[in-house]
């Protein structure tokens, strides 16, 4: 049976660790109530890029644009969203896996594939496996805001696009939870845009472009592709946040179980000495 002074021990250094995941938790749960709303505004913009896009596809397929137009695909570009720090659960396993079994998924089908990786844990990850990868993308730098970080982003891959360098363009990332205990990886084709999904208006017709049609179309295309690349980075985060959240609530649920057997253990071990001195006491006043 341990002494008291070694589980008095344990009992200190489980209290302080459970004070910092109540704290680390507390800080997530405010992270997340912040990325939630980031996420909606970025995703009703979106929505409403969308619904103007689709008013004006049917007139897009007269004009040369290299966002809409589908190649054969030999070389994909993969972007993957992860994480820059840790203690959230399976969150980025999930993630690493899911890259793991598309970039195979792939390799099989005998395309090229290069990975642009957001976030130090998917760098790290490439850089551990030897796999080809692009730029050094980690989710927050102090040297820009992150908006200026996702337009960098986003205008590397429509220029990468542009320049035919690859012929499609996927996004894996973490999306929003189905329910509080899973989360679900997405793959998604961010080039080309694809509108099969959308429905086309029967008035456009009666649409006044300014200052003219094609000026137009090369404007919207790029913004609905970084506003969708921005809601897929927004979502992913809002993900990571709630996977943190629910990892630091479980630690410490945990941490406050073991506190409990320990006291417990603490309090007999304790009893036992009271009881053992109690004894000899008792011992050598028989023996006088």
């Amino acid at each position: 049976m341990a002494t008291n002074k070694s589980t008095l021990n344990r009992i200190n250094t489980v209290t302080l660790t459970k004070q910092i995941t109540q704290t680390m938790k507390m800080v997530a749960v405010s992270s997340l109530e912040k990325q939630k709303k980031e996420a909606a505004i970025i995703e009703m913009y979106y929505h409403s890029l969308q619904g103007l896009v689709s008013q004006l596809h049917p007139t897009s397929s007269s004009f040369d644009l290299p966002y809409i137009k589908v190649r054969k695909v030999e070389r994909v570009l993969l972007i993957v969203l992860t994480t820059d720090k840790g203690l959230c659960g399976s969150f980025g396993s999930s993630v690493l896996s899911s890259l793991t079994h598309e970039h195979e998924q792939l390799r099989k089908e005998k395309k090229d594939v290069m990975l642009l990786p957001i976030g130090k844990k998917g760098v790290a990850f490439c850089q551990h496996h030897a796999l080809p990868y692009l730029g050094l993308y980690g989710q927050n730098n102090n040297k820009s805001s992150w908006s200026a970080r996702v337009k960098e982003i986003s205008d590397l891959v429509l220029n990468a696009y542009i320049e035919e360098k690859y012929d499609e363009v996927i996004c894996l990332y973490q999306s929003h939870a189905v329910s509080p205990s899973r989360d679900n990886v997405t793959v998604e084709k961010l080039l080309p845009v694809s509108m099969a999904a959308q429905s086309r208006s029967s008035h456009t017709s009666y649409i006044i472009y300014e200052p003219n049609p094609v000026v137009v179309h090369e404007a919207i295309y790029p913004q609905l592709v970084r506003t969708k690349l921005a809601h897929m980075i927004a979502v992913g985060q809002t993900a990571e946040q709630k996977a943190r959240m629910m990892a630091m609530h479980q630690a410490t649920d945990n941490a406050e179980r073991l506190l409990k057997e320990l006291k417990t253990l603490y309090n007999r071990t304790r009893q036992a000495n009271i009881t053992g001195e109690i004894n000899e006491i008792n011992a050598g006043t028989l023996s006088r």
